[in-house]
């Protein structure tokens, strides 16, 4: 079995060489949805404002805002938690990769006072297992009779039997994001 796993790990080096066990993921992807992030929670509260409701516009915000910023927010996250491990041995501070994101109660049922630093690494790892994002609604804004994004996301999941909430902080999940991917983390 052992000589069966060598000559398959063989073809594969043969066949692929480094890109058996090393790839690149297309940063500049990545920073493009980034900025895309970018502009649909700075752009939310400038269409709210803008336009009455009834608008061919908020018509177009109201079908496609939500849904453009999960598959945003969780597909840049699948791609740092990619790229964080990717790059981990090359990262002379491996900190500065983490940066602040938010924050996170890790048993809200028994411990809701119990407070942590949200880093990215583990932002990613919220978004993506999370089993419900939404906001609170003392950080909505009204607008125009519009509700406007917040700049922060609850994120609601369960591990081991604890239910966590994370506090996301979407500026500043983008710039570390951004930061992750060009290099400076």
């Amino acid at each position: 079995m052992q000589s069966l796993y060598l000559i398959i790990s063989f073809i594969i080096y043969l066949c692929w060489g480094d890109m058996a066990v090393n790839y690149n993921l297309n940063s500049a992807t990545v920073l493009r949805d980034l900025y895309r992030l970018l502009s649909v929670v700075a752009a939310d509260g400038a269409i709210a404002h803008e336009f009455e409701s009834g608008d061919p516009l908020i018509s177009l915000r109201e079908k496609f805002m939500h849904d453009e910023l999960l598959h945003l927010l969780v597909s840049t996250a699948v791609m740092n938690r990619l790229h964080g491990e990717h790059k981990r041995a090359e990262r002379t501070n491996v900190a500065d990769a983490d940066n602040l994101c938010g924050r996170l109660i890790l048993d809200f049922i028994k411990k809701p006072d119990d407070i942590i630093d949200l880093s990215l690494r583990e932002a990613c790892n919220k978004i993506i297992h999370a089993d419900d994002i939404t906001h609170e609604a003392d950080d909505y804004a009204e607008r125009s009779g519009l509700t406007v994004l917040p700049n922060t996301l609850v994120l609601r999941g369960r591990y081991n039997r604890r239910h966590w909430r994370a506090y996301l902080w979407l500026t500043a999940y983008i710039r570390a994001s951004v930061k992750n991917f060009e290099g400076t983390a």
